[in-house]
C-alpha cells in the first residue's frame, strides 16, 4: 500500500511538473512572439529615431488617411510612405524636432489601413 502511495506521488508530481513546463513555454513563446510583433512595428521606419502612427478621419462621405511623422533624430531625415489601401509613395522630409501629417487616401471608403513607412537620414 505505501508503494502504491509513493507511485501516486511521483506521477501526481510528474504531471505538475509537465504543466509548469508547458507553462512555462507557453509564457516564453508568447514574450517571444510579442518582441517579435514590437521589432516588426519599428522595422517599417527604417531610422530607428523616427516614429509613425496612422490616423483615418472622417470627411465628406468617405476617410483620410494621414500617417504622422516624428522626427526624433540629430539631422534631416526624408521619409517615403505608402499604405495597404494606396501603394503610391509620399514622400515628406523632416527637420530635426519637426512633427508632420501626410495625406495618403483622401476619401477612401475603408477606414482602416496599414502604413509602411521607410525614413533615411539626410546627410
Amino acid at each position: 500500500m505505501t508503494t502504491t502511495r509513493a507511485a501516486g506521488r511521483r506521477t501526481t508530481m510528474a504531471t505538475r511538473s509537465s504543466r509548469a513546463l508547458g507553462a512555462l513555454v507557453t509564457i516564453v513563446g508568447a514574450a517571444t512572439l510579442l518582441s517579435t510583433a514590437r521589432a516588426a512595428d519599428r522595422a517599417d521606419t527604417s531610422v530607428a529615431c523616427v516614429s509613425s502612427w496612422g490616423e483615418s478621419r472622417y470627411r465628406n462621405m468617405g476617410y483620410d488617411h494621414i500617417v504622422h511623422l516624428r522626427n526624433g533624430c540629430q539631422k534631416t531625415v526624408l521619409c517615403r510612405v505608402t499604405t495597404n489601401v494606396n501603394p503610391d509613395t509620399v514622400e515628406g522630409t523632416l527637420a530635426p524636432g519637426e512633427e508632420r501629417e501626410l495625406l495618403t487616401f483622401r476619401g477612401s471608403p475603408a477606414r482602416e489601413f496599414v502604413p509602411k513607412v521607410d525614413c533615411r537620414l539626410l546627410m
